[in-house]
C-alpha cells in the first residue's frame, strides 16, 4: 500500500469524528501505517540530483497531523458530525466562506452572523475541520468563557488571551454575548487589532452584523475599520432549527 499521491479533500476528508463528551475527537478512517513509501512515518525522504536530501509529508502524514490539530482545537463535541456538505443549499450565502477556505485559511477572517439556531456554530466547526485538513491549526473559544478564563488566570503562567492572540486560526463563538466592561473592551480591541495587523485567521459567530456589535464597543470604530479591511461577512438565512431537531444539533441541510 502507498499513501503517496492520495488527494485529501476539504469537504470529506479521510477522518472520522466523535464526541468524547466534551470535545471533538478525530481518527483516521483509512490506515496507511504500512505504506511502503513512508514506512508509516508520514514523511517521504527524497534525494535530488545534487545529492541534497529533502523531506515532505505524504497523505498519511497529513492525516495524522490533521488528527492532532482537530483534537488540539477543543471544538464542542455536540458538533462532531458538522460538515461543509451540510450547507450545500446555501451556495450563494456561503460564497465568501468558500473563497476564504480555498484561498488561504491561515489568513483573513469571517464574521458569521444571523438569527438564533440557524447554524453559525455548525458552520464554524465545519470550516475549522476543513482548515485542519489544510494544515491550519484552529483554536476554539467561547466568547464569554474566554474572558472568564482570563480573569481566573491572573497571576498564572497560562494566559488564555495570549494563546488566543497567537492561534493560527482563532474561532470565537458568540462574540456578541461578551458583557462589555472597560477592561473587556480594551482586551477585545487588543486581541482583534493584533490579529488583524498580523493577518492571522479569525472566525467569529454573532447574532448581529459587525457594525452593530462594534457600535457598542469603546474602540468600535477603529475596530470595525480593521474588520472590514481584513474579513468577509457571511449572513446565514433561515429560522431556528434547534426547534426542529430532537438532539439539539442544527440540521442545516433541511433548509
Amino acid at each position: 500500500m502507498k499513501c503517496e499521491g492520495k488527494r485529501i479533500g476539504l469537504a470529506s476528508a479521510p477522518l472520522t469524528y466523535r464526541n468524547d463528551g466534551h470535545h471533538i475527537i478525530a481518527a483516521p478512517s483509512v490506515d496507511y501505517s504500512d505504506c511502503r513509501s513512508c514506512r508509516g512515518s508520514g514523511w517521504l525522504y527524497e534525494t535530488a540530483d545534487d545529492g541534497y536530501e529533502s523531506v515532505r509529508p505524504c497523505a498519511w502524514g497529513i492525516i495524522l497531523a490533521s488528527v492532532r490539530l482537530v483534537e488540539q482545537a477543543k471544538m464542542p463535541g455536540a458538533y462532531a458530525s458538522a460538515s461543509i456538505n451540510d450547507f450545500r443549499g446555501y451556495k450563494n450565502a456561503l460564497a465568501p466562506a468558500g473563497n476564504w477556505l480555498r484561498a488561504n485559511p491561515s489568513q483573513g477572517g469571517l464574521w458569521l452572523y444571523g438569527g438564533v439556531g440557524i447554524g453559525k456554530t455548525h458552520l464554524a466547526v465545519a470550516l475549522a475541520k476543513a482548515a485542519a485538513i489544510r494544515g491550519v491549526g484552529p483554536i476554539w473559544v467561547d466568547g464569554p468563557g474566554l474572558f472568564q478564563s482570563a480573569r481566573n488566570s491572573f497571576g498564572n503562567s497560562d494566559d488564555p488571551l495570549a494563546n488566543a492572540a497567537n492561534a493560527q486560526l482563532l474561532i470565537i463563538d458568540d462574540i456578541d454575548k461578551i458583557r462589555s466592561t472597560e477592561w473587556v473592551d480594551e482586551q477585545i480591541w487588543l486581541l482583534l487589532k493584533t490579529r488583524c495587523e498580523r493577518n492571522l485567521a479569525t472566525i467569529v459567530t454573532a447574532n448581529v452584523r459587525a457594525s452593530e456589535w462594534c457600535s457598542r464597543m469603546t474602540f468600535g470604530q477603529p475596530l470595525l475599520s480593521r474588520i472590514r479591511q481584513n474579513w468577509s461577512a457571511v449572513c446565514l438565512p433561515g429560522t431556528d432549527r434547534r426547534l426542529e431537531v430532537g438532539d439539539g444539533r442544527v440540521a442545516v441541510h433541511d433548509a
